[in-house]
């Protein structure tokens, strides 16, 4: 149960990034389909991303 008004702002807060995240996707998705999704290359360090050393 939420007990005070910080408490629901920051269930709001968390519910509001999601529902972004979910549109961003979706709007990703029909770009796709229609064709027009920009994609970019970037050339990144595996080891990096993946919290290896770098060799």
């Amino acid at each position: 149960m939420l007990t005070s008004d910080h408490d629901v702002a920051s269930v709001l807060r968390g519910e509001i990034l999601l529902l972004h995240h979910a549109i961003d996707a979706l709007r990703d998705l029909a770009a796709a389909e229609a064709g027009t999704l920009q994609l970019h290359r970037e050339f990144l360090d595996a080891g990096d991303n993946l919290g290896l050393p770098a060799t």
